[in-house]
């Protein structure tokens, strides 16, 4: 087992899933958590009631800087928190994760955000033909890197349009690139690391050089998600004010909704034009339901969320050096879905990049697949009030779309 002070593994990101399982196992002890890869606790754990708690992957959060809920309006007690990462969720409806995840199906992700955020609307086929264009134009030039330097921008505005209706410009835009993205170099960016116990953010700089504090910024930009157009029916009874509803989102967008799908695009795009997708694949342009497993296989073996973090409810037992090792409730466990995507048990031949020969098991009924969360649609709860990732679907609807919309045009 790793001790916490072995390895400075709090900067060590992907490769804490994916490099040390070589030299410690599927399952390990690193900075005070269990790293697990074993499919029957993968299993156990998203498809059973889990706790929570202030961590984020090998991170410790600060829970001083986490939402909570401010006005007397809303149903849960004042200071209580609203962070849906760490909300635990036991199946409870009443509790508040399964109502703050009413919400986002209510306001964010109803019918009217699956429209908008597909290449069916006018808005987001812009975004994408001009995209396509300087990706093309980029191509031909041997410019190697002109997506990851343009994924983050389209990225923004997808996660703002088809979620809140926004289409962000000026100082606006200016505003939410440097809360979430800045520095777009590294990882995590200050939107994400401002959360984390060992590292703070006092300003931060936007793209036009202006240095603008951090907590003036992330409070501008939730009084900017107040007017967005998809809360503009808000109703306060259901559960928060618009105002503590809007805090809440915030840590959500800059963690999840905008590094998930950047993440997942840069897999499928980033560096040689097709990411871990084979340069000899054929990629099935045009084919929905075939771009989605090709899609599907590239987060089997770069998974855009590494792992998840839950305290379990209930004693647990995983393998450690052949041994098995119990521990007790409450200890910080982590769902390693990088290292369990690799593993020949579960995975026949898993350095082969097989979309169609493992369809099954990607997506639909029999699914076994992990990354979202769940175990395929398993989850604790249903698809509202559990825990599978609430924008698993918008998120693969635009990853399709921006495969699609690479495919190779007569004047390429």
């Amino acid at each position: 087992m790793v001790g916490a002070n072995a390895h400075d593994i709090l900067r060590l990101g992907g490769s804490m899933y994916q490099g040390y399982h070589k030299l410690y196992g599927d399952n390990f002890v690193a900075c005070g958590k269990v790293l697990a890869a074993e499919p029957q606790v993968m299993d156990r754990a998203l498809t059973g009631p889990q706790g929570r708690g202030p961590h984020l992957h090998g991170y410790y959060l600060r829970p001083q800087e986490l939402p909570t809920a401010h006005d007397v309006a809303s149903s849960l007690p004042v200071g209580s928190s609203t962070f849906l990462l760490n909300l635990p969720n036991t199946g409870n409806p009443k509790e508040a994760h399964a109502m703050i995840r009413s919400l986002l199906f209510k306001y964010l992700l109803d019918e009217k955000a699956i429209t908008r955020g597909s290449a069916s609307d006018d808005y987001m086929a812009q975004l994408l033909s001009d995209f396509k264009a300087g990706y093309h134009a980029a191509k031909a030039a041997g410019n190697n890197s002109w997506d990851t330097s343009h994924l983050p921008e389209l990225v923004l505005r997808w996660t703002h349009y088809a979620l809140l209706g926004m289409k962000l410009e000026g100082d606006d835009f200016l505003n939410v690139w440097a809360l979430y993205l800045f520095p777009i170099q590294g990882f995590p960016p200050k939107g994400v690391e401002h959360y984390f116990r060992f590292a703070g953010t006092k300003s931060v700089t936007r793209p036009d050089g202006k240095q603008v504090d951090f907590q003036e910024l992330r409070a501008t930009v939730t009084t900017l998600y107040e007017s967005a157009p998809a809360l503009a029916a808000w109703e306060d009874s259901d559960g928060l004010t618009r105002a503590d509803f809007c805090r809440a989102f915030c840590p959500v967008m800059a963690i999840a909704a905008i590094q998930g799908p950047l993440s997942g695009a840069l897999g499928i795009l980033r560096g040689d034009w097709h990411g871990e997708i084979p340069k000899d694949f054929e990629v099935p342009y045009g084919d929905r339901d075939k771009l989605r497993l090709v899609i599907l296989e590239t987060q089997r073996i770069r998974p855009s969320v590494f792992g998840s973090t839950a305290e379990p409810l209930n004693d647990y037992a995983v393998t450690i050096g052949g041994e098995r090792v119990v521990f007790p409730r409450g200890t910080p466990l982590i769902l390693n879905y990088r290292t369990a995507g690799s593993r020949e048990a579960h995975w026949p031949e898993p350095r082969d990049f097989d979309p169609y020969g493992r369809a099954e098991q990607l997506w639909g009924p029999s699914s076994s697949f992990w990354c979202f969360n769940s175990a395929g649609d398993r989850t604790h709860g249903d698809r509202v009030n559990g825990r599978i990732c609430p924008g698993r679907d918008l998120g693969l609807a635009f990853l399709i779309d921006l495969l699609d919309a690479t495919a190779p045009t007569k004047s390429t």
